[in-house]
């Protein structure tokens, strides 16, 4: 049974993209940190 409101999907893909923007410009950012930046 799917959820109404936005694609999971395409909030999945945004997430992916900020992740790896986020590691990228620091490769020893935690876990934490990243969930933090993203309000996870």
């Amino acid at each position: 049974m799917e959820a109404s409101g936005r694609p999971s999907s395409s909030r999945t893909d945004i997430n992916t993209a900020r992740v790896e923007e986020i590691i990228q410009r620091d490769r020893r950012v935690t876990m934490r940190d990243i969930a933090s930046k993203l309000d996870l």
